[in-house]
């Protein structure tokens, strides 16, 4: 597996703001007129593995497929030697 690259604390004013982002976003996904890919690490220590399927749920307006056998490293390309 992949060595932990993530944060070990966050800041509560960071966290405020995160949760304050998520709210704002989700009252909003019902605009998103495009088709969406979902893309969630399996191992991915900071989500539940059901979280992508509350986000489908709420892009009600497009079609949406769900990717869940990649890794977090898919999405972000390749590393520089």
């Amino acid at each position: 597996l992949y060595p932990y690259e993530g944060y070990s604390a966050h800041s509560y004013g960071a966290a405020a703001r995160l949760i304050r982002l998520r709210r704002e976003l989700r009252e909003k996904l019902h605009l998103v007129r495009c088709p969406v890919l979902l893309c969630q690490d399996p191992l991915d220590h900071h989500l539940a593995p059901e979280s992508s399927d509350a986000l489908a749920r709420y892009l009600k307006n497009v079609q949406v497929r769900q990717f869940t056998g990649g890794t977090h490293q898919l999405l972000l390309g390749r590393r520089a030697p």
